[in-house]
């Protein structure tokens, strides 16, 4: 026989007992489905026992390249100071002085 008006909506209140089956039975299929589908993590590789340096995972690139380039600058500034420095205290072959070689050693 054909209903000329839906059946009504169920309640939807549910027991704590049939509310606790329920998250327990969703928690136990989102472990499954975790287990099989979710990839593990990588462990991070064993580092080289002849590594020098090691640079920590979680710094960004743009980072890296900022300290690169203020190291550079850095090393820059300290090699022109350190020839001014070799420049100032070895006198290369003046007139009136001492012959010196081109490295300051005296020839001869």
């Amino acid at each position: 026989m054909f209903k000329a008006t839906p059946n009504p909506p169920q309640s939807g209140h549910k027991s704590r007992l049939q509310a606790q089956e329920e998250k327990k039975l969703d928690d136990a299929a989102t472990r499954a489905l975790d287990y099989y589908l979710k990839p593990k993590p990588a462990s991070p590789p064993e580092p080289d026992k002849n590594q020098l340096f090691i640079v920590s995972p979680h710094i960004d690139t743009e980072t890296l390249l900022a300290n690169a380039s203020e190291d550079l600058l850095s090393i820059s500034t300290i090699a022109a100071d350190l020839a001014d420095d070799v420049g100032r205290l070895t006198p290369l072959c003046r007139p009136g002085n001492q012959p010196y070689g081109r490295w300051g050693a005296v020839v001869g």
